[in-house]
């Protein structure tokens, strides 16, 4: 939420009303010191000419909120330049779809989260319906200790088997209960060694990951689940396939 410095405000619009009322530009330094009771007099004429206009005051600060969002977008357009090998390349990141495809839709994700099982479907029929897309899937456990334990479980599956990746992390997001019984006995169900993973899911090199993608998460503005990240945009929580789809066209097509 922006702040606003209403002595600052105040005063900005007392000048703008000066120069309207003179034709001339009034500037902060051509002013003379103004006492409190100077302030306050002046506090009080705008307030009462806000309150028979507020349309003004809504408008500046639309305003304020559309520059502010301009230049949030700009600063993540320059993030994800910055930062596209780790975005979109990450060896350590599970790929799904066309590893050659011209987009690529990155996706931040929790296996507690309600809103990342909801999207699975739907996801998961795009990448059958489109050939020439590429999917990056993030662990990105932030919502309990069990969502730890179970993107552990995955990135263990994945250095163990990368074949049965895509099967486990399908059946992680399935689990209507997720702990460990459910992990693991989802994870045996697929055909993986259980006792590798125990063993396995630990590493350190596992929570290095995890730490590294939270950091990214964290400098791409990402503050839920699902993120996705495609082209130049981040869009943060769940969104409609139509409009997903909508999204990958517009960044093939400027290809």
């Amino acid at each position: 939420m922006m702040k606003f410095n209403l002595r600052a405000v105040l005063f900005g619009i007392c000048l703008g009303l000066a120069a309207l009322g003179t034709g001339s530009p009034v500037h902060a330094q051509d002013a003379a010191p103004l006492g409190p009771a100077q302030i306050k007099a002046i506090e009080q004429v705008v307030r009462d000419y806000l309150m028979k206009n507020p349309e003004l005051l809504i408008e500046a600060i639309q305003g304020m909120e559309a520059k502010g969002k301009a230049n949030e977008a700009e600063e993540l357009k320059q993030t994800i330049a910055a930062r596209k090998d780790e975005i979109f390349n990450d060896t350590e990141s599970y790929v799904a779809g066309n590893p050659k495809g011209s987009v690529t839709l990155v996706e931040f994700f929790d296996y507690r989260c309600p809103y990342c099982k909801a999207m699975a479907p739907g996801i998961a029929k795009l990448l059958e319906e489109d050939k020439d897309l590429r999917v990056v899937y993030k662990e990105f456990p932030v919502l309990s200790q069990e969502s730890g334990v179970a993107a552990q479980v995955a990135v263990a599956a994945l250095r163990q088997d990368k074949d049965k990746y895509l099967p486990l992390h399908k059946a992680l997001l399935g689990l209507r209960q997720l702990n460990e019984e459910s992990v693991f006995g989802a994870a045996k169900d697929v055909g993986l060694d259980v006792a590798a993973l125990k063993r396995d899911m630990t590493a350190p090199a596992i929570g290095a990951l995890f730490e590294r993608n939270i950091k990214l998460a964290t400098d791409l503005r990402v503050n839920g689940t699902p993120a996705f990240i495609i082209g130049e945009k981040v869009i943060v929580g769940g969104i409609e396939m139509n409009d997903l789809k909508a999204l990958i066209a517009e960044v093939r097509a400027a290809k």
